[in-house]
């Protein structure tokens, strides 16, 4: 008898053998193939994955094993696996459907995104929802919203359910208007994936919608309007309590149309009482004995879970000299991406830029992920910032690893070399617009009115896919001391965060 629970919930990986074993099994009831999967996530084995890539690829195999086999790969709770795009490539283009379903599951806004795309934009696609499902992560192009959008008009419930859940991830504006559309869908399932949706959406728009359907029939639906309602609500009151006297009446102003709905209590509008005298937990973290660290990572049985909670406590700072050169070589090349990325955090707390620096060349994305985020705590070194800037034009430099390695970029640059590029950023139409903002940021830190004066055009433009790049510029405004722009437009706009900017700007 295995104990699959036993295993999950203590992260063994001394079982991964006899897991791999029994997924062969011919008399495997579904609720214990479902168990196994569970602990073959949980124990993220390294060992397990080239095998479990055979059974996935093994035509002889029932499907449902190899579905299994797939599902373990792309759950790992403790790695990211990473599989090349052209293993990818192949398998969709000459696998049979499972092979092609299961590749199609592997790929995303990294790995074959032209694939994904092209297929959640065909609503003939019997894998059209799978890959809607796939465009969660750095699908965030207008094009791409404009695919997900689409998606909520499709005759398949299932599609509309899957165009539904995949816009939270990037609240495109031009969503708004579909997903309340969406709110009236004869299926629940696809009026609760909206509702969880519009959580997302602070807009009296949304509030009157949601605040109708506080009372809907199904108790799915139900639960995901008060938890979006409540969210909205209380994205309100911060703004209201503890955002400045002008904000609050502005956005109270704003808020008439639907003050009753919101029955603000009066002690829920009372100011937030100031907690900066909350004393901080200090930091108790010691080091691990080197010895005992080499023998950890060692042992392919290791725990992930002991792994990581070891190696993230650990004081890498307090290593000498010969400690560090001891340890050094262990994690560059060890098999346990998990082990690898948190490398990174020792590197950067030995200030050591060639150790991030060979890390920043590993084959899994989120150890360079890793490695380009700490190579922007290092003091200013020379080299970094080009290659920081070289790197941030890879294919796969896409969303939160954009902005850090811009930050790790203008952390390094000399600075009037650094505004000079954050401008070209900020005021490139065919960048992402998470990473335009974040060099509006930069630039405003910096101090570069100049070059955010000239930005200011752009606060007629509509959003691209979001509000964000305008409230961005607004805050640099302020923050600079810009004279205010023309901005008479954004005052009618019915959402909370520009509203919220609106107010500071104007005063």
């Amino acid at each position: 008898m295995i104990p699959y629970t036993e295993i999950a919930e203590k992260v063994d990986r001394r079982w991964t053998a006899r897991l791999l074993d029994r997924l062969d099994a011919a008399d495997l009831p579904d609720d214990e193939l479902d168990e196994l999967v569970g602990a073959l996530q949980a124990a993220s084995d390294p060992r397990s994955f080239a095998i479990l890539e055979a059974v996935v690829c093994d035509a002889a195999r029932p499907a449902r094993t190899r579905r299994a086999a797939g599902a373990a790969l792309r759950g790992m709770r403790h790695v990211a696996l990473d599989l090349p795009a052209d293993r990818l490539r192949r398998w969709w283009q000459e696998g049979d459907a499972v092979l092609r379903e299961l590749s199609l599951l592997f790929m995303g806004g990294i790995r074959c995104p032209d694939i994904v795309a092209k297929v959640a934009a065909d609503p003939t696609h019997p894998l059209q929802a799978e890959a809607l499902g796939r465009m969660e992560w750095w699908f965030d192009l207008p094009e791409h919203e404009a695919v997900k959008v689409a998606g909520l008009s499709h005759p398949d419930p299932r599609v509309r359910a899957a165009a539904a859940y995949v816009l939270v991830w990037d609240e495109p504006v031009v969503a708004e208007g579909p997903l309340l559309q969406a709110t009236h869908d004869p299926v629940p399932e696809v009026v609760a994936e909206a509702a969880n949706t519009l959580e997302y959406y602070p807009s009296l728009a949304v509030i009157r919608r949601l605040h109708e359907m506080l009372g809907h029939a199904d108790e799915k639906v139900r639960e995901e309007v008060e938890d979006s309602y409540n969210s909205i609500r209380n994205d309100m009151l911060i703004r209201l309590c503890d955002r400045g006297r002008r904000v609050a009446d502005r956005v109270r102003s704003w808020l008439r149309p639907v003050w009753d709905m919101l029955a603000f209590t009066a002690e829920e509008l009372e100011p937030d009482e100031d907690e900066d005298t909350v004393a901080r937990r200090e930091d108790h973290r010691q080091a691990m004995p080197v010895a005992d660290l080499l023998v950890l990572l060692a042992d392919p049985d290791a725990s992930p879970k002991l792994l990581e909670r070891r190696l993230q406590n650990n004081d890498w700072s307090l290593y000498q000299e010969g400690q560090r050169r001891l340890l050094r070589p262990v994690p560059l090349t060890h098999p346990d991406q998990l082990v690898r990325e948190q490398a990174a955090w020792a590197f950067a707390a030995w200030e050591d830029a060639t150790g991030l620096l060979a890390l920043l060349g590993d084959a899994d994305f989120c150890v360079r992920k890793s490695a380009m985020y700490n190579l922007g705590r290092l003091p200013p070194t020379p080299g970094i910032a080009g290659l920081a800037w070289e790197h941030l034009h890879r294919h796969d430099t896409l969303g939160t690893h954009a902005t850090e390695t811009l930050d790790t970029f203008a952390r390094h640059a000399d600075p009037a070399d650094a505004v000079r590029r954050l401008g070209w950023i900020a005021g490139d139409h065919g960048r992402r617009e998470g990473l335009r903002v974040n060099a509006v940021h930069h630039l405003a830190r910096l101090g570069a009115a100049e070059e955010v004066g000239q930005l200011a055009g752009q606060l007629l433009e509509p959003p691209a896919v979001t509000w964000a790049l305008h409230t961005a510029l607004l805050d640099a405004i302020v923050d600079l001391g810009l004279p205010t722009p023309d901005i008479k437009h954004l005052r009618e706009v019915d959402n909370l965060f520009v509203q919220e900017a609106v107010a500071t700007i104007t005063g």
